[in-house]
């Protein structure tokens, strides 16, 4: 007979059986101080529903969102602005009443110059709050809030993510995170 398998100190003979008892729920008594239900139950909750305040999956969410919602951003909708501020007449939605000039070179502003600074993690509650100001007047002042049908929806979307960023910051992997260990 082989030697039983040792958990901790103690011996736990059939522990084949514990963990088929534990996928089909079943309860069973503990083996000494170790209940096996419990251990994999715990393992299982933290893999499964833990919050991750402050873990490695937490920041790297946070730097794919970052980097995917500021990149599109840039990339369709900043950089094409920057021809129509260079050439021609300037024919551009005036919502606040500032002028169509004043009003793209804004909405470059933080389409272009503060989804860089987001990209890379550099200013990034103030860079991401002034996209959120920006989508903000986008929604509601030119979609006039009417979202169902209508393309507001991705402008939308860009405001609670930008809105949700400026809450949380930038995350572990980005400049703000190296610039605030260094002090």
């Amino acid at each position: 007979m082989a030697p039983p398998l040792q958990i901790g100190g103690r011996p736990a003979q059939r522990l084949g059986l514990y963990f088929s008892a534990v996928i089909r729920g079943l309860e069973f008594s503990p083996i000494g101080d170790y209940d096996i239900s419990a251990i994999l139950n715990m393992r299982l909750k933290t893999a499964f529903f833990d919050t991750g305040r402050d873990g490695f999956w937490r920041n790297l969410g946070l730097l794919i969102t970052r980097v995917g919602f500021t990149g599109t951003l840039l990339l369709r909708h900043g950089l094409p602005k920057i021809p129509a501020l260079i050439t021609g007449p300037i024919q551009f939605f005036d919502p606040l009443g500032l002028g169509p000039g004043v009003s793209l070179g804004l909405a470059i502003f933080a389409e272009v110059v503060c989804s860089v600074a987001l990209l890379l993690g550099f200013l990034s509650r103030f860079a991401s709050a002034t996209l959120a100001i920006n989508f903000a007047i986008v929604v509601f002042f030119i979609h006039q809030a009417e979202i169902p049908g209508d393309r507001g929806e991705l402008a939308l979307l860009y405001l609670l993510v930008f809105s949700a960023l400026t809450l949380t910051g930038p995350g572990r992997f980005s400049f703000d995170a190296r610039l605030r260990r260094e002090r």
